[in-house]
């Protein structure tokens, strides 16, 4: 099977299990969604949508460290935002993407990236879960 297809083919089968609510307790209502995806130039694109008037911080940073390579904070009175990241530049390795709320509601979706590949090959390796 061709290497690209077949990651295309896996990047769509994985789409489906992006989209995830906070962590929360019994009987507690979401108070934020997030969508998260791979494009076709390997950049990340994260959709956020806010239901409180809490506001939310997003974090991108090496996985298991408190290193912060990308901090946002999302204000109380928006609805939502939307951000993309350029991976391409950061070193093969695992990393984190967390929102969270301030009451401790949060998302932390776990991104690996591969080695970058060689000139006239297929794109890099970019892998979520």
């Amino acid at each position: 099977m061709n290497k690209l297809f077949a990651s295309a083919l896996f990047i769509l089968m994985t789409a489906a299990s992006l989209v995830s609510k906070p962590t929360i307790g019994p009987n507690k209502p979401a108070t934020f969604g997030t969508s998260l995806y791979v494009t076709n130039a390997n950049q990340l694109r994260l959709a956020v949508e806010k239901s409180g008037l809490q506001p939310l911080q997003v974090t991108l940073r090496p996985a298991g460290k408190n290193q912060v390579l990308f901090t946002e904070t999302i204000g109380r009175k928006k609805t939502g935002a939307a951000f993309q990241f350029d991976v391409n530049e950061l070193p093969a390795g695992a990393y984190e993407l967390e929102v969270k709320a301030k009451n401790g509601d949060s998302v932390v979706k776990q991104i690996t990236l591969g080695e970058t590949a060689p000139a006239g090959t297929a794109q890099r390796q970019l892998i979520l879960q």
